[in-house]
């Protein structure tokens, strides 16, 4: 069943990507992984086999004729085990660039980071019933015999009209010396060769988009999951409009409390009011206590009156106020001079006032 049909429409987010390919899951071709292999090997064989051929030419002359002069079983140890090593060291840098080639192209196709949930059993893999139908009567599984039976048929008839003009020179081989029936096949071989990493090529490419494709198939997501995944990481709007309004009502509250302590309440006076507060001795500068724009200012206004806290009217102090200082913060220093002039006249009129009535 495709993703459309299960109703996988969408691209699949970097949330889902990154988890898949921690377990494992990412577009890569193993064909991609021989085609490079193949190469490694012709390049190095090219560079390297004269030098290969030549020492292991020495080794099997030692293995042949020194060897024989061994007949205690310590001395024949010694001779495996050096026999062991040099032939370990002749082949050891063919086999490197093999590795590094292929270790390389998989960084290519899927990036460097090592990931170990592709390394983890997973017993249920393991039960041949359960995992029939998927690995038997799959498309994936279809695909990768069709793949299969193909190769082997190419690689057959590529192996097949390359030899055909040589078997003559085949019969004609036991003329030869070792080394010159070396050199022949190795002539005869690389022309092979080089057919065969051509065919690679091209079944390589092939199977990489097959398999990008393949994997973008499998990282569609639903729309409702996209939505699920994204409400999980930035929590359910709706959740979220609740926690708002209730920080909202707890800062009008905390506001209407502060605001009948507030020394005065500069205004526009109808569209901003912001309530300040200073204790002098105890407060380093005024601070906003309250403050609020159209309904939160008529508010404001309202518990100034019935707590008889002055009411001052300055339209562009009050519009500074309110943008450029938070509630229960101090004042910009550069609004100090405005304000501390409506205090001192504030406290003047306050003054005033009790002296009247004493």
């Amino acid at each position: 069943m495709s993703a459309a049909d299960e109703g996988r429409t969408e691209r699949g987010t970097e949330k889902k990507r990154e988890k898949e390919r921690k377990e494992g899951t990412v577009a890569k071709s193993n064909e991609l992984n021989a085609l490079f292999s193949l190469m490694a090997g012709f390049l190095a064989l090219s560079f390297l086999g004269n030098y290969m051929m030549t020492a292991m030419g020495q080794l099997m002359r030692y293995s042949f004729v020194e060897m024989t002069n061994y007949s205690v079983p310590g001395h024949i140890i010694t001779a495996a085990h050096y026999f062991t090593t040099r032939f370990m060291f002749i082949v050891a840098p063919f086999f490197l660039i093999i590795f590094v080639s292929v270790a390389l192209i998989n960084v290519v196709q899927v990036g460097y980071k090592v990931s170990w949930g592709a390394a983890k059993p997973k017993f249920g893999k393991v039960n041949p019933f359960a995992n029939f139908k998927k690995v038997l009567i799959s498309k994936q599984s279809m695909v990768e015999l069709l793949k299969t039976i193909l190769k082997i048929s190419i690689l057959s008839f590529l192996a097949y009209k390359a030899t055909k003009p040589l078997l003559l020179e085949f019969v004609l081989m036991n003329q030869y010396t070792p080394v010159q029936i070396g050199l022949k096949m190795w002539d005869y071989m690389g022309d092979i060769w080089i057919l065969v990493i051509a065919f690679a090529g091209a079944l390589g490419i092939g199977d990489y988009i097959w398999q990008k494709h393949q994997y973008e198939e499998k990282m569609k997501m639903k729309p409702q999951d996209i939505e699920d995944e994204q409400k999980q990481m930035q929590g359910d709007p709706k959740v979220k409009r609740e926690q708002r309004l209730r920080a909202m009502q707890m800062l009008q509250k905390l506001m209407a409390q502060q605001t009948k302590d507030a020394d005065v309440v500069i205004t526009n006076p109808t569209h901003f009011a912001v309530a300040i507060m200073y204790k002098h001795g105890k407060m380093n500068a005024p601070k906003v206590v309250a403050k609020g724009v159209d309904h939160q200012a008529l508010k404001i206004k309202k518990i100034a009156k019935d707590a008889n806290i002055p009411i001052v009217e300055n339209r562009g102090l009050a519009r500074a106020l309110y943008h450029q200082a938070e509630v229960d913060s101090e004042i910009p220093e550069k609004l100090f001079r405005p304000v501390a002039e409506i205090l001192a006249f504030i406290y003047k009129l306050a003054k005033k006032r009790s002296a009247a009535h004493g």
